[in-house]
C-alpha cells in the first residue's frame, strides 16, 4: 500500500497539494478594452522600422496611428482601460511622421549633391 496516511482531511476530499493553493480566485477587469488602441499602438510599432525601409509606408501608417489613438483616447475617456496604449500609438505615430520627413529631407540633400 502507499505511504499516504488516512486522516480524516483525506477521506472528505478537501485537500491541496499545498497551503500555498489556498487563495482567492483572480479578479476580473470590469472595464471594456477599445480595439483601436491597440491597432494605434501596432501600426506605431511597425511603421517605424518601415519609415527607414519604405518611407511612404511609415508616413501611411503613423497617420492611421494618430488617427486610432485619438479614437482610443476619446473610448478611453468614456470607460475603457488601455488608454497607455492609445497614448503610446499617437506618440509613435508622431516619431513615424517625423522620420518619414527626416528621411524626405536627407533623400533631397542627396539628389542635389
Amino acid at each position: 500500500m502507499a505511504a499516504t496516511p488516512e486522516t480524516e482531511e483525506r477521506t472528505t476530499g478537501t485537500t491541496t497539494a499545498s497551503p500555498i493553493d489556498q487563495h482567492s480566485a483572480p479578479v476580473r477587469d470590469r472595464r471594456g478594452h477599445s480595439g483601436k488602441a491597440t491597432a494605434a499602438l501596432v501600426l506605431g510599432i511597425v511603421g517605424v522600422p518601415l519609415a527607414f525601409v519604405i518611407p511612404i509606408v511609415g508616413l501611411i501608417l503613423g497617420i492611421l496611428a494618430i488617427i486610432f489613438g485619438a479614437i482610443g483616447r476619446s473610448e478611453a475617456r468614456r470607460g475603457a482601460a488601455n488608454t497607455g496604449q492609445a497614448l503610446a500609438g499617437i506618440i509613435l505615430g508622431s516619431i513615424d511622421i517625423v522620420l518619414f520627413f527626416l528621411g524626405l529631407a536627407f533623400w533631397a540633400s542627396q539628389a542635389n549633391s
